[in-house]
């Protein structure tokens, strides 16, 4: 009896680790004739990754927020707009990501980098004008 419910639990284990694997919960873009929406592409992104645990309405680190389209234009302690509608390689948003930031630590500070493929979705944003959509 033993053998069988170790055996049991071997199964579910490796089950439970196929089906997470199966689950991919990462953001995607949409279809690449769709324009890329803030608020069903970027923010989700924002979230999965921290950003908005630092840069949200709760806590603005270096003045900036980053759940806002507005407060992004905007930018924090920089002086300068975190996001250039039109120009994503020039925005400090991209550049920070970047593994040599121009200000301090790659973001987010102290966690996996962002995917390429996630970066390319919020610059393919910012380059299609940073629309509050």
């Amino acid at each position: 009896m033993l053998y069988l419910t170790k055996t049991f639990t071997v199964v579910i284990v490796i089950f439970s680790f196929v089906i997470t694997g199966c689950n991919d919960d990462d953001p995607v873009g949409p279809d690449p004739d769709e324009p890329v929406s803030f608020s069903e592409h970027v923010i989700p992104i924002f979230q999965q990754h921290g950003c908005i645990g630092c840069h949200g309405p709760t806590l603005q680190e270096n003045n900036l927020r980053v759940d806002s389209v507005e407060r992004l234009l905007a930018g924090g302690d920089s002086g300068e707009p975190a996001v250039i509608p039109g120009n994503a390689e020039g925005s400090m948003l991209i550049r920070q990501m970047s593994p040599n930031p121009p200000l301090g630590n790659r973001m987010p500070f102290g966690m996996s980098p962002v995917p390429e493929s996630q970066q390319d979705i919020i610059k393919r944003w910012i380059n299609e004008g940073a629309e509050d959509n």
